[in-house]
């Protein structure tokens, strides 16, 4: 409405102007009869309409440049009078002064969100850092700063001054990357978990990174499984232990009297030599047995570093089924694989792999015992982030609840001729891969999720 009004306004002044100079050139034939006076008058009207179009011209470019120009500076205290007596123009200034306003709402609304923002960044405990490709950052929240006691800091290689590994993991996590850092700042000591990400503004790339000190969580984990470990360990070795010592005390009885004086030869028979043999026997086959035990604990403990190979999916699942192929048929269980895509490759200690995945197998074929219809399905592919997956589910009865979370225990069984090892070697040997084992269960449905 505003540009057709002032469209109109401009279109009437230079019709006028061509009006004006047609007359005057029509006078300006006639000068010899003695119209001095009206072609001066008329050119005098020329110049008058001339100056007054510049001048309106040159108002309205005025205000505009104004506005611009506060627009340009972020500046939404502009306001025009309306002074104007000109209808248009006063609607022009009207306009200008909606945008002005329009455009200082924006800004309102904006400085809220981005309080709002930084209040929550503020707010949460995770320390937050962004920075450019420069190592200009963008921003750094209270959190991180009371992780790496830094108040102010402009560039991240300004950490290079009181912490060189930090700075080292800053420079090279990529993203989607997951680090643990054992660190110090201003002599307190910190287990860091570093994750990283990107994102694009702009022309630039910003690298955005998030670390949260995880030192206590790991203390209490790490303290809750000791305290599991030591009750497994209780609880298997008074279980050998006892016996053993009732054992012995009965074995003792058969050679001394109640004063504690040793018999004489003439009172031990064969019968009591018989005993006290079988008793040894089974002293043996106790002591044997814990043994075996501590023997299973070192395998636990002391697992060597893989060592890491490049090997197909498929034929690293064809040799694990050749091995498995009669017992699975002996107990009448369907197995299917699934790889995606045909040619995904694993890079891993292969013969620990194949250990651990055979381990899940076999815990499959015995859930699977009574079930019929029974099927175990073997999957690998990978995940959004780029992590190759391998995934071996069952459709048997599930794992209860309330054992779900000790199963990784070492010790810890619900077989009745189980070592309790099997589950808790798999997860350390993923954790040398830097991979983690987790499962998830439900009636008919139980899978092991082992993630590189």
């Amino acid at each position: 409405m505003i540009l057709k009004k002032y469209y109109i306004n401009i279109t009437i002044r230079v019709a006028l102007i061509v009006i004006t100079c047609y007359s005057f050139s029509l006078f300006l034939q006639k000068i010899g009869e003695e119209y001095y006076y009206t072609v001066a008058g008329i050119a005098f009207l020329i110049i008058l309409q001339g100056v007054l179009m510049v001048k309106y011209l040159n108002r309205i470019n005025r205000d505009l440049a104004l506005f611009l120009n506060a627009v340009r500076n972020h500046d939404s205290s502009l306001v025009f009078p309306p002074l104007a007596k000109n209808r248009s123009y006063k609607e022009l200034q009207n306009g200008l002064n909606d945008v002005n306003k329009i455009i200082q709402q924006i800004k309102t609304d904006n400085e809220k969100k981005s309080m709002y923002l930084r209040n929550v960044i503020d707010h949460v405990d995770v320390g937050l850092l962004a920075f450019n490709q420069d190592g200009d950052i963008e921003f750094f929240n209270h959190a991180a700063s009371i992780i790496t006691g830094v108040q102010q800091i402009k560039n991240i290689h300004d950490f290079g001054k009181w912490n060189q590994d930090f700075l080292n993991t800053l420079c090279s996590i990529k993203p989607g990357e997951t680090k643990v850092l054992k660190t110090s700042f201003s002599q307190n000591q910190y287990d860091l978990a570093v994750k990283a990400s990107m994102y694009r503004f702009e022309e630039q790339e910003i690298k955005l990174l998030s670390f949260q000190n995880i030192k206590y969580e790991l203390e209490r984990r790490e303290l809750e499984s000791w305290q599991k470990l030591i009750r497994v360990l209780n609880h298997e070795i008074m279980n050998s232990l006892s016996p053993v010592i009732s054992l012995t005390k009965t074995l003792i009885d058969y050679f001394k009297n109640c004063d504690n004086s040793t018999k004489p030869m003439t009172a031990i028979n064969e019968k009591i030599v018989q005993k006290t043999l079988n008793g040894l026997s089974t002293i043996e086959e106790t002591g044997t047995g814990l043994i075996e035990f501590v023997n299973h604990y070192r395998s636990i403990t002391s697992l060597p570093k893989p060592i890491l190979k490049k090997e197909r999916a498929d034929v690293l699942f064809r040799n694990i089924l050749t091995l498995l192929n009669e017992q699975v048929k002996s107990e009448k269980i369907d197995i299917k694989t699934e790889i995606i895509p045909d040619d995904l490759v694993i890079a891993a200690d292969i013969n620990q792999l194949s250990q651990v995945i055979i381990n899940l197998i076999f815990n499959s074929i015995e859930a699977l015992k009574d079930t019929d219809m029974g099927m175990i399905k073997l999957s690998s592919f990978k995940d959004e982030s780029g992590r190759i997956i391998i995934e071996i589910m069952d459709n048997g009865p599930g794992i209860s609840s309330e054992i779900i979370e000790d199963i990784f225990i070492p010790f810890f069984t619900t077989k009745e001729n189980g070592s309790g090892i099997g589950l808790s070697l798999a997860r350390q040997i993923m954790r040398l891969h830097n991979g983690t084992i987790h499962v998830r269960s439900l009636p008919r449905e139980t899978i092991f999720t082992l993630k590189f």
